[in-house]
């Protein structure tokens, strides 16, 4: 959800939280995205693992999806 916090945090949440690093944040979401993970937003309560999406999304759509959720930051 871009407003409110689901399974996941916000993407605005996200965003705001590498709006200082744009570049490392995209690099770091890019893997995220890709690959899965959990733990980042541990702190806000959040515990739910994010599933990795590549292959099953295009690279060129994860870049697309991380660029858009940046842009909201």
């Amino acid at each position: 959800s871009i407003e409110r916090k689901v399974l996941g945090p916000a993407w605005k949440d996200v965003a705001a939280k590498y709006a200082g690093d744009k570049a490392a944040g995209k690099t770091h979401l890019l893997t995220k995205v890709a690959k899965g993970g959990k733990g980042v937003w541990a702190d806000a309560g959040i515990t739910a693992a994010m599933p990795p999406y590549s292959p099953r999304v295009s690279d060129e759509n994860i870049e697309k999806l991380v660029d858009f959720i940046l842009s909201l930051g």
